[in-house]
């Protein structure tokens, strides 16, 4: 079995607002001053070779463990569910609870969707 690929690409969706043209031909055909940013996504394959992940900080304050179990708590999984996906991801579940899991938070996933468009 080949193992599958590593996800550490990484994609940036963003629209410019503000640039510059070149003025020389050895420069980068626009400088980007401003941009809105669209979307972030990790990625297996990015389109500019060169995007990849190598590490990642957390922020101050930012979402804990706990909170990462409690947004597994309120998606339908159990305590002890949410803290095998947090130590080991869905290999850990069993097959059966894991599509039953998935499911659930699928269904959650569309409900929000749905929410957000209005």
């Amino acid at each position: 079995m080949t193992p599958r690929p590593a996800i550490n690409g990484l994609s940036i969706g963003f629209r410019a607002v503000e640039w510059t043209k070149r003025s020389k031909p050895d420069e980068p055909r626009r400088t980007l001053k401003r941009v809105d940013l669209v979307e972030l996504s990790l990625v297996t394959f990015p389109a500019n070779g060169k995007a990849r992940v190598t590490g990642v900080k957390g922020e101050a304050g930012g979402p804990s463990v706990r909170d990462a179990e409690k947004a597994l708590r309120d998606a339908g999984f159990s305590r002890v569910q949410a803290k095998a996906i947090l130590a080991d991801g869905f290999k850990a579940m069993p097959l059966r609870d894991a599509e039953e899991g998935a499911d659930e938070l699928a269904a959650l996933v569309r409900r929000n969707i749905t929410a957000l468009r209005g």
